[in-house]
């Protein structure tokens, strides 16, 4: 169940990959990663759920729909 903030109605989700390192990559190290190698460099994989309220871009977004930082 997904508890929305009093007044959101616009939920827009995704579900997306994410990956946990196994090793720090550096420029060097990355250079080395190949097909046949990538999982010595990868820890564990993951579902991440990712859910924006559309209300507070629009609250956020200066006109052009670009956050304002």
């Amino acid at each position: 169940m997904i508890n929305r903030a009093k007044g959101e109605q616009l939920l827009d989700y995704e579900v997306e990959w994410g990956f946990m390192l196994a090793k720090r990559l550096d420029g060097e190290i990355i250079k080395q990663i190949t097909s046949q190698n990538i999982a010595d460099y990868i820890a564990g994989v993951f579902l991440i759920l990712d859910m924006t309220s559309r209300e507070v871009q629009v609250r956020e977004a200066n006109g052009n729909g670009n956050r304002l930082i």
